[in-house]
């Protein structure tokens, strides 16, 4: 409930912080971190140190007594107390066509529930699943277990809407479909919990009554391009090895068509071959290899240290070469089709100030892979592809790098392109849409089909207008200056 229906944070904070007046000993800290999805009366033995039943159950009573408090003294105040989280009231007026098929089930108490969604001006469900209800929470999976029991379904039937990753290991232990949200923890974190699918919040969900069940419409995210790609790859039938420095925070579900692999970019070429060998025991062939790792650095050249630019290289450029080198003699021996495609970035064609090593790394990434296809030449069957991306939300541009040495007097040149950028969200991309088109250009389907598809392909409205006005201002310099450039010659 809290953290998917409602946001309590600021109450739950304020409510912490009398307990520990009470309890000095509280790390809130490490409280406002694990405590959330858990039972109250589990956090008082776990955070107050409390032993007596008793004195366990009055607390908790008193704790949920505190935020509910709290949060009508923020309220009146004109401050945050317990926020209705979007999307809410729509999905909740679309499950009440028939609400007998949907239940809420809480780590709360029956008494907090009950004010937090009356607060809240949240309309109950029939039937409701509270602490008291179980014997053990969650991450058992028992609250799930008894929430599938009281709507008359399996719970494998079910679909689980969580935010915490208690919640979200409770609801795949009961088997059935988790959706996460990402309103209290950070993706990566979400993430480790292997939820099916992953949501901004509840706006992203609808549900529709079709007579006798629910036709649910989830528009998860894209966390990246890798896992999109491999999402797309097995709709569209074919069979998918992903691969992951940690395989386990792969969100992918579970599919016979589908193998992972623990694989970092920056191991040695021995490494890297030997993976490429046991990769191919997977399915007995590789037809096509996607170069995806990425290492985001922002900065300008000469605050990056030395390590930090090898860092980018060892990741953006040396990671693709050698697993490209791993797998060519298989590609080379077989004769079927093969397509090496690697994700480049529009700053390869067309570099961004303060992004000097990512661009840079980029660029030598265009320059490898285009003497590649030239030195395939004699091998059709391998097609090699650059994808040149634009603005495009994704974990490595949340987590880009800044230099430790940075130099006032760049201060104006990094503020010149954050004005430039000002407005990102608007000038992003479709991540889906991006991945649909990667796609269709490997397989020469969909909008590529029938269509020579050629060794760079741009993708966003911006990378390629961005590409074009470089082209074109290279190619108007080098015009202007052909007498001079010319003059060198012999003949």
């Amino acid at each position: 409930m809290d953290g998917t229906l409602v946001e309590s944070t600021p109450a739950v904070e304020a409510a912490w912080a009398v307990f520990a007046r009470d309890y000095p000993f509280i790390d809130l800290q490490d409280v406002l971190k694990h405590s959330h999805g858990v039972r109250t009366h589990e956090n008082m033995i776990r955070y107050c140190k409390l032993q007596n039943p008793d004195t366990i159950a009055s607390e908790a009573k008193r704790f949920e007594e505190t935020i509910l408090s709290c949060a009508r003294q923020r309220q009146e105040q004109g401050l945050k107390g317990l926020v209705v989280l979007p999307g809410v009231h729509k999905l909740l007026e679309q499950l009440n066509e028939n609400h007998h098929n949907w239940t809420i089930v809480t780590s709360a108490t029956r008494i907090y529930a009950n004010a937090a969604l009356e607060i809240s001006q949240i309309r109950q469900p029939e039937t409701f699943i509270t602490s008291e209800n179980v014997v053990r929470g969650k991450p058992d999976p028992s609250p799930f277990l008894e929430g599938a029991k009281v709507i008359g379904q399996q719970a494998s039937d079910c679909l689980v809407f969580e935010d915490a990753p208690s919640g979200i290991t409770a609801g795949k232990a009961a088997g059935a479909v988790v959706v996460a949200l990402l309103t209290s923890y950070p993706l990566e974190i979400v993430k480790q919990a292997q939820p099916d699918f992953i949501v901004k919040d509840l706006s992203s969900v609808s549900a529709k009554w079709t007579g006798d069940h629910y036709q649910i419409t989830v528009d998860a995210i894209a966390v990246g391009f890798g896992e999109e790609l491999a999402k797309q790859f097995l709709q569209r039938g074919h069979r998918v090895i992903a691969t992951a420095r940690n395989p386990s925070t792969l969100t992918l579900p579970a599919n016979e068509r589908l193998r992972t692999q623990q694989l970092d970019v920056t191991d040695s070429l021995e490494v890297l071959q030997a993976k490429a060998a046991e990769a191919l025991t997977f399915f007995g062939q590789v037809d096509v290899l996607i170069n995806n790792a990425g290492y985001a650095s922002t900065g300008c050249v000469e605050e990056a240290s030395t390590d930090e630019w090898q860092r980018v290289f060892a990741t953006n450029l040396f990671g693709p070469i050698n697993l490209s080198k791993a797998f060519l003699p298989h590609m080379r021996a077989k004769k079927e089709d093969s397509v090496i495609c690697t994700i480049s970035s529009k700053v390869g064609i067309d570099p961004m100030a303060n992004n000097s090593p990512y661009s840079a790394s980029k660029a030598a990434v265009e320059s490898v892979f285009e003497n590649m296809a030239t030195e395939l030449a004699s091998k059709p069957q391998i097609r090699v592809l650059l994808i040149e991306p634009g603005c495009f939300v994704t974990e490595a541009f949340k987590n880009f790098v800044i230099p430790e040495n940075q130099i006032d007097d760049y201060r104006p040149i990094k503020q010149q392109v954050m004005e430039q950028y000002s407005d990102f969200a608007a000038l992003c991309g479709d991540l889906k849409v991006a991945c649909e088109r990667i796609l269709d250009a490997i397989l020469v389907e969909g909008m590529a089909e029938s269509r020579k598809v050629p060794l760079r392909l741009a993708l966003g409205g911006d990378a390629v207008n961005q590409i074009i006005d470089k082209c074109n201002r290279d190619a108007a310099s080098a015009e202007l200056w052909r007498d001079f450039s010319s003059s060198t010659d012999t003949k």
